[in-house]
């Protein structure tokens, strides 16, 4: 009897401690309680023996509107399972309204038949406050991540708008966006906003040197949930000069990441009673920080597209310019190194030829600058053409170092070139451009050696297991100081030019020559030490021709042809010089008759008239009607019309306005200036 009467007071002890209410009551529906325990007072504010007394007391507690779900959930939970789970509310003794849960099951005799109902019933307030701070917590999140601003690049816009999302979200006084500068000792407030002024500020800068062990547990990137922010050893530096004087009890602060690297924090502050800051409100925190770092990597990504938008505009603006100039300077080029040709042909004192040969010899080197500077300015905007052929290497280098025997000659040096036999002689390469990186170091080796040698040598060699061939100018010069290699191949270096001043240039020439090489898959570089010369090395890979290709030779075109009799030429040329030009170059043929005139238009109107001609040179450039125009029409007109030969004439030396007129329907794309050789070769082929 004592050991039964123990065991039911220690069970009595333990339901007592339970945190809601034990229950036995019958299935009707009046919840009549046949036994109640536990916490019943602190969860409903009646005494147990008020339920067992006072039939139906239990069910006047339960919400009106929830009262007839509640009884149907229960009689289908017992009707399924024996057993039932439900949620509802219930009004306590003070008039409180509280979210309870219950967990009970039937209680049935031997022949199936219920009995009564035994069960649990507890305070669910808190499990459905967290439900409901989880719900807002994922509203304000799907805002964030869905509001137009985070994508905009305007990240400063969007902190505000994740300030006063994140203080309505958790009922705090401020919350803002603080970002670390690049070396992690300051810390700037971005955006704050005050949720009681419902005003924004950003005029706090904290740093590493006044509070070092908030910003260590910043920069470790994990959340600092300060209940009691005073004691917090992360946050206590702020109590004396910030949280006190605020009444700011509690902080909770999410570090910001943007590719694995803390760039700031969201700062939530709470002024009143000291707060318990929950996991869900941690991770909340947490989620927005993700979404301002999406705005941040957003804006970055803006930002380089928009700057390579604006370098892509900034490089065509350049090339355009530089075309532009390029034209301007080439037309009147034209003119004076076509009037000094004509000039040639006529009769000169000695003294008079001198002046002619400088001024000749200064209009090439212009041309020259001009040419290096287009010749950059297309490499740098990417549209540099490569134009792999295949070719006689062992035949084109002797005839390149012919090119350089006078100059070499006249500086008093030995010009000497060595091909090794192992060198093939067919091989596949854009040899153009192989012969201007040549020209360009060959004129450099002569330019500056006082005396010696300047050597061309050329062989096959492997690097890395592939086949190359290393084409090496050798000089005997003063080489170069060391510290000068380094900038040897950047843009407009002239530091060669030290050991002569007289001799200048763009400084382009090798940083051309480098981009060229490595446009061809190549290098360029460069060895030298001071008194013992250089010895530049440009290596291209070998690549050797699929099969045999002719390399037919180029006609002897600069003597008239015989077959040039009774052939009438047209002139389309607005700039009068020009004209002069063409025309002097043409007066040298015997039996060609050449018209003028100034305009793509006049142009139609001659070609349709009678006798034909059988060539015209059309500029491209020219008022009222331009050359490209004036070509497309000349192909509509009817046969034989239609095929007249026509040489396109253009300032323009670059390869889009090449293109455009082939495109339009020229047959011959010549550059001013114009050379007698160029003429002479059109007039071949027509012929």
């Amino acid at each position: 009897m004592t050991t039964a009467m123990c065991a039911s007071s220690a069970q009595d002890s333990m339901f007592a401690r339970l945190p809601g209410m034990a229950y036995r009551y019958l299935n009707d529906r009046q919840w009549t309680m046949l036994e109640a325990s536990g916490q019943v007072k602190a969860l409903t504010g009646f005494d147990a023996d008020a339920f067992t007394q006072t039939p139906g007391l239990y069910a006047s507690l339960i919400q009106e509107s929830d009262r007839e779900r509640l009884w149907h959930d229960i009689q289908n939970g017992l009707a399924n399972s024996g057993a039932f789970d439900v949620s509802y509310r219930i009004v306590t003794a003070d008039g409180t309204l509280k979210p309870v849960q219950e967990h009970g099951e039937g209680i049935f005799d031997e022949h199936g038949t219920l009995q009564e109902l035994v069960g649990f019933i507890s305070d669910s307030s808190a499990r459905v406050a967290q439900q409901e701070r989880q719900h807002l917590a994922h509203r304000a999140v799907v805002r964030a991540a869905e509001h137009p601003l985070q994508g905009s690049g305007d990240i400063f816009a969007y902190a505000q708008v994740l300030s006063k999302l994140v203080a309505d979200t958790l009922q705090v006084r401020h919350a803002g966006i603080w970002l670390l500068g690049e070396d992690n000792t300051l810390l700037r407030q971005f955006c704050s906003y005050d949720r009681m002024r419902n005003a924004f500020r950003n005029d706090v800068v904290l740093t590493s040197r006044d509070y070092p062990r908030y910003f260590e547990a910043l920069i470790s990137g994990r959340a600092i949930n300060a209940n009691d922010a005073c004691a917090d050893a992360r946050t206590s530096e702020f109590r004396d000069g910030y949280l006190l004087p605020s009444g700011i009890s509690s902080m909770l602060d999410a570090a910001i990441r943007v590719n694995g690297k803390v760039i700031g924090v969201v700062c939530c502050e709470h002024v009143g009673p000291m707060r318990h800051w929950y996991a869900d409100e941690t991770s909340f925190a947490g989620e927005i920080a993700d979404q301002m770092a999406h705005a941040v990597i957003s804006r970055e990504k803006q930002n380089a597209l928009n700057a390579l938008q604006q370098e892509r505009v900034s490089t065509q603006a350049k090339s355009d310019f530089i075309a532009t100039m390029s034209h301007e300077i080439r037309t009147p080029m034209n003119g004076v190194l076509g009037m000094a040709e004509l000039l040639k042909g006529t009769r000169l004192d000695e003294e008079q030829r001198e002046y002619l040969d400088m001024i000749e010899d200064s209009g090439k080197l212009l041309l020259h600058i001009v040419n290096d500077i287009l010749d950059y300015s297309k490499i740098e905007a990417g549209k540099f053409p490569i134009n792999p052929q295949p070719c006689d290497i062992r035949e084109k280098l002797p005839n390149l170092c012919r090119q350089f025997s006078t100059m070499a000659g006249n500086a008093g040096l030995e010009l000497q070139l060595h091909i090794d036999p192992s060198l093939p002689p067919g091989i596949v390469c854009d040899a153009e451009r192989v012969q201007q990186i040549l020209v360009n170091l060959l004129g450099n080796g002569i330019k500056f050696t006082r005396q010696g040698f300047v050597r061309l040598h050329a062989l096959r060699d492997n690097e890395n297991g592939r086949n190359v061939i290393r084409l090496r100018v050798i000089d005997s010069g003063e080489g170069i100081d060391a510290d000068l290699l380094g900038r040897l191949f950047e843009p407009f270096e002239q530091g060669m030019q030290r050991a002569n001043l007289k001799q200048r240039g763009t400084g382009l020439g090798l940083a051309i020559s480098r981009r060229l090489a490595e446009l061809m898959g190549g290098t360029l570089a460069v060895e030298s030490t001071p008194g013992n010369g250089s010895v530049f090395t440009l290596t291209l890979p070998l690549v050797l021709p699929t099969e045999s290709t002719a390399h037919p030779q180029t006609p002897d075109t600069t003597a008239p042809s015989r077959r040039s009799e009774n052939i009438r030429v047209l002139v389309v040329e607005d700039n009068h010089i020009n004209q002069r030009v063409i025309l002097g170059m043409l007066d040298k043929y015997h039996g060609i008759q050449a018209d003028c005139c100034s305009n793509g238009k006049e142009a139609l109107e001659r070609i349709q008239g009678s006798p034909p001609y059988h060539l015209v040179f059309m500029d491209c450039e020219m008022p009222v009607m331009d050359g490209y125009d004036a070509t497309r029409h000349i192909r509509q007109l009817p046969a034989p019309l239609a095929s007249t030969p026509i040489a396109a004439l253009t300032a323009h030396a670059i390869t889009e306005m090449k293109e455009r007129a082939y495109a339009a329907g020229v047959d011959y794309y010549l550059t001013k200036p114009l050379s007698r050789d160029a003429v002479a070769r059109v007039i071949a082929e027509v012929t």
